[in-house]
């Protein structure tokens, strides 16, 4: 994956699907964080948060599995990460 940082958008070029991805600063935190190493949800709530100078409650959870729907339809994240 390929990065390019301006200052409201990310543009991530995952190169194997081809595609070119502009994405917001949370989204971008969370592929960061997962870029890291695997995490569980937990942490993965925990550590967005803290990069994106958030509180880790409920409405925060339920952003961040918003936005890994969201990444995981566009084959940025495995399923693994999504609540059932």
């Amino acid at each position: 994956m390929l990065w390019s940082f301006w200052q409201s958008e990310n543009a991530l070029f995952h190169g194997e699907t081809g595609e070119t991805h502009l994405l917001a600063d949370l989204p971008t935190a969370v592929l960061q964080v997962l870029l890291e190493s695997p995490r569980s949800t937990t942490d993965l709530y925990a550590l967005t948060a803290a990069q994106c100078q958030s509180i880790a409650d409920d409405r925060w959870s339920s952003k961040v599995d918003s936005v890994l729907r969201a990444l995981a339809a566009l084959h940025l994240v495995e399923q693994r990460y999504l609540a059932e």
